[in-house]
C-alpha cells in the first residue's frame, strides 16, 4: 500500500505550474526523505543538477528530461508524471509538476 501523496495538497489546480519536483520516498512512509524542486522557467538549464541516478532511473521508464520540459510547457494542472519503485532498494521516486 503506499502511503504518499506525489502532488503535495497545497498545489492549486489549474494554476500555472511552477516546479518540477523529484521526490525520493522510504517504503510505506508518507514523507520524502529528499526532494529536488526545480523552478519550470529554469528546468532546462537546471536539468544538469538532477542526479545521474535519478536520470538514468528516469530513462528506464522511458521519460527523459526533455519530455519533462515539454509535459510542464503543455499541462495546466498539478499531476505526477512518473513513478519509479526500485523494488530490491525499496525506493520510490516520484516525478511531478506542481
Amino acid at each position: 500500500m503506499t502511503l504518499h501523496s506525489p502532488v503535495p495538497a497545497e498545489a492549486a489546480p489549474d494554476g500555472p505550474l511552477t516546479s518540477v519536483a523529484i521526490r525520493e520516498f522510504d517504503p510505506g512512509s508518507a514523507t520524502p526523505i529528499r526532494t529536488i524542486r526545480v523552478p519550470v522557467k529554469v528546468f532546462t538549464l537546471a536539468s544538469a543538477l538532477v542526479p545521474r541516478r535519478v536520470r538514468d532511473e528516469l530513462a528506464k521508464e522511458g521519460f527523459d528530461l526533455e519530455g519533462i520540459l515539454q509535459a510542464a510547457r503543455e499541462i495546466r494542472s498539478p499531476v505526477t508524471l512518473v513513478e519509479v519503485e526500485e523494488h530490491q532498494k525499496g525506493r520510490k521516486i516520484v516525478v511531478s509538476l506542481e
